[in-house]
């Protein structure tokens, strides 16, 4: 089995697009996730693959922040008057349990938008090359976007082969407890949530083909160090190798500076989180990792 270190969110301005492939070129980095709604997507794509020519791309499916990648004359329910996207995580969650009308609606538009951002990566990569999926915010979990990609990923055919699962396991923490007390509070509450709704589509998932990396990464966000990594690293081994299954650490190391950079900045909790010290931290987190990433 193979592990790689995985970036979100490329193409959030040029500063990061840069500081990502400085980052592909020492080793730090061995895959990325591509916003589709990058306004210079076709260029970003281009550097990073000419730059580090192995780097495994991911199409980010975005539907919280930022503008949209359609018009968003066909977006009513998903975007407001400026075109950025204006649903929350919680919002689209409650959107997925209350029948209606509405729902139907959000429910096309986020196949529309899925679909659109799909393709337009498809677009800058080699004709006939395999995709990968995954989702800004872990939105996978919920239920009404959950059938939005589905179904996106269903029309865009066979090309589509991979799709992440953000189900991480809590056992190979166990057996570090300090480890264990760095890791803030509401990392726990987030993958539990997302555990929960998760269990609910693995039959799907797995009827539809996709292949799916064993994951890591929500509950180091924030808190833990090089070296915290590092010791759970070979326990995340050996639970990848038991599923027979790639191994993918995901960290967010690129930390933006101005916020004027950010997708939407009048939304201040994606500002805040973009522009987090953390982010720098994450960074010399995969500097320290790149060594021990490969074949397993």
């Amino acid at each position: 089995m193979k592990a790689y270190l995985h970036a979100d969110d490329f193409g959030i301005c040029q500063a990061q697009v840069d500081e990502m492939i400085r980052l592909g070129k020492a080793g730090a980095l061995q895959s990325v996730s591509v916003f589709a709604n990058d306004e210079d997507l076709p260029e970003h794509v281009t550097a990073i693959r000419t730059a580090v020519p192995e780097i495994r791309l991911s199409v980010h499916l975005n539907f919280v922040e930022g503008k949209s990648l359609m018009d968003p004359a066909y977006l009513p329910d998903l975007t407001d008057d400026n075109g950025n996207f204006h649903l929350s995580y919680g919002k689209l969650l409650l959107y997925s349990f209350i029948p209606g009308q509405r729902r139907r609606r959000i429910l096309g538009e986020l196949t529309a938008e899925a679909a659109a951002q799909i393709t337009a990566l498809n677009w800058c990569l080699p004709k006939g090359a395999p995709l990968a999926c995954d989702t800004h915010q872990h939105t996978l979990a919920i239920p009404l976007v959950f059938r939005a990609i589905m179904a996106a990923i269903g029309e865009a055919g066979e090309q589509v082969q991979e799709l992440r699962l953000p189900l991480e396991p809590f056992g190979p923490y166990l057996r570090h407890p300090k480890v264990l007390k760095k890791i803030p509070l509401v990392n726990f509450v987030k993958l539990a949530l997302i555990r929960f709704f998760m269990v609910f589509y693995r039959k799907k998932i797995k009827a539809s083909g996709l292949i799916s990396p064993a994951f890591a990464g929500v509950l180091m966000t924030g808190g833990v160090s090089p070296e915290d990594v590092k010791q759970v690293f070979p326990d995340l081994v050996r639970w990848a190798k038991g599923k027979g299954k790639d191994l993918e650490l995901l960290f967010h190391p690129v930390q933006i500076a101005d916020p004027m950079d950010c997708p939407d900045p009048e939304n201040l909790t994606f500002v805040q989180f973009n522009t987090a010290p953390r982010r720098a931290e994450e960074r010399e987190i995969v500097l320290a990792l790149g060594p021990l990433m490969g074949e397993q």
